[in-house]
């Protein structure tokens, strides 16, 4: 293995350790939500609530599918278990009946706001001794692989 493929592995594994460390700052009545969903749910959740951040149009079916690489009858069925949660609605877009968006409902919104929360000090710690340099450096190439990611499933669509 060279050294760009350890640099990273081990990037991944650190972010993993940190995002456990997330959990445990979780309000016991979103740790209690937090429980009861599978990794996908909580992938899905965590992709509609980045997209709502970015105020872009809220996913559709199909589109969530193809970020969370899984069937569109999947996600369907996965969506609706999120409903039932009180995590997140469907409604009818406007401009296309034909069309489903899903948003986060207020519940989830409650519950990505105290993961973000967890995350946002776990990720200060992890930056905080770095020169403010390397710092602009590593936010400029996690944008960087965050854009690639994006384009690639945009690719996929």
């Amino acid at each position: 293995m060279d050294d760009d493929f350890l640099a990273v592995a081990n990037l991944i594994r650190v972010l993993g350790v940190r995002q456990e460390l997330v959990l445990n700052t979780l309000p016991k009545s979103q740790n209690e939500i937090f429980n009861e969903l599978n990794a996908r749910q909580l992938k899905a959740l965590m992709w509609i609530g980045i997209r709502e951040e970015e105020g872009k149009e809220p996913f559709t079916l199909k589109l969530l599918a193809q970020y969370l690489s899984m069937k569109k009858v999947t996600a369907s069925l996965m969506v609706s278990a999120l409903e039932q949660k009180g995590l997140v609605t469907r409604s009818v877009d406007k401009k296309d009946r034909r069309c489903i968006r899903i948003r986060l409902a207020a519940k989830g919104r409650r519950l990505r706001d105290a993961i973000w929360a967890g995350a946002s000090l776990q990720i200060s710690d992890m930056l905080d001794d770095l020169s403010d340099k390397d710092h602009q450096h590593f936010v400029r190439i996690a944008k960087l692989i965050y854009q690639n990611y994006l384009q690639t499933i945009a690719g996929e669509a």
